[in-house]
């Protein structure tokens, strides 16, 4: 272990979590230990070769690690260890039915340091793109599921649910709420907020609606380019939104506001893309009356909000007045 220097150990013993595997733990050091220590490398594959290798190599070699003494196998099992484990990932010595095709069995070398030989290039690792794509977002997920609430943070107001952001329905203290501190409130701001997200309503109802008046033969477009501009930004703006919120309701991590920031970009492109599309349907100087007008409600908004982004100076109470909405948490009743 590299912090601890201890030795890789197992023996008969339950595991603190999966308890019908055998315990691993750390145990002596490079000069003391027995025969829990002991372990037997053995090797499955290589991305980087046709045949069964021989030899073990950084990154690309999958390999078992078995124990010698009871022919139990090194395992992940996904399962997150309490506090006292400072929230880490389980890891066990599978000893019923070890199964050496199963990948939470398979391991590999991340990092080697040897002053003897000369550094490897990337290009000699042979490292596959899709498969590494796989690897990396089935890593991602199981690294975000293994982040679970915490119910001792509830109460902080810290976390939040996916359907509370597309309608900025909650805030986010972001430091100590002191009256002699100065403080941070996480807030978007209001309007474009809220508008970005009634717009991705309004671009489906549009394109819900050209379908139905094409397929009657009613002409709204001059070309088929024009159409194929519509459907292009649909795609860049409601299907960027789409991808990177939608997948919160499926994960089971702890949750934050600025989790929504990603997919909060995505639809601010469609709000602009909407705001042209159905201001070219008016006279020029109409449209120009209202993106003057719109910009000038959105420059005073931004400065009534900015001193949560500049910082608070003195009670929060003071600020009562920019809570529109109840669930904004800018000072204690």
């Amino acid at each position: 272990h590299e912090q601890t220097k201890a030795n890789l150990h197992s023996h008969k013993f339950p595991a603190p979590m999966t308890k019908k595997e055998n315990e691993v733990s750390g145990y002596g050091n490079a000069t003391a230990g027995d025969d829990g220590d002991v372990w037997i490398f053995e090797i499955v594959d290589d991305y980087a070769a046709w045949r069964r290798p021989t030899t073990i190599k950084a990154l690309t070699t999958r390999f078992l690690i078995r124990h010698q003494k009871t022919q139990c196998l090194l395992r992940y099992t996904g399962e997150v260890l309490p506090d006292w484990g400072f929230k880490q990932n389980e890891v066990v010595c599978q000893r019923r039915n070890p199964d050496s095709r199963d990948t939470r069995n398979m391991w590999n070398v991340e990092n080697h340091w040897n002053d003897k030989l000369q550094v490897a290039k990337s290009g000699q690792f042979g490292r596959r793109f899709w498969k590494d794509f796989g690897d990396l977002n089935v890593a991602m997920w199981n690294s975000n599921n293994a982040l679970t609430p915490d119910p001792d943070k509830e109460p902080d107001g810290l976390t939040s649910h996916p359907w509370q952001w597309p309608f900025a329905s909650i805030g986010l203290r972001i430091c100590g709420w002191e009256d002699t501190h100065v403080k941070f409130f996480l807030l978007g701001h209001p309007i474009l907020w809220i508008g970005s997200t009634i717009s991705l309503g309004v671009f489906v109802l549009f394109f819900i609606v050209y379908v139905v008046r094409w397929q009657r033969k009613c002409e709204d477009w001059r070309n088929l380019e024009e159409w194929n501009n519509f459907v292009f930004a649909g795609k860049i703006g409601f299907m960027g939104w789409f991808l990177h919120y939608i997948p919160f309701y499926i994960m089971g991590r702890v949750t934050y506001l600025h989790h929504y920031f990603p997919a909060l970009y995505f639809a601010l492109i469609n709000f602009a893309f909407m705001i042209d599309h159905i201001g070219n349907k008016f006279q020029p100087w109409v449209f120009r009356s209202f993106l003057w007008g719109f910009g000038g409600i959105l420059f005073l908004v931004y400065m009534y909000f900015a001193d949560f982004a500049f910082g608070i100076q003195g009670p929060a109470k003071a600020y009562s007045g920019r809570m529109w909405n109840k669930e904004w948490r800018i000072y204690d009743h």
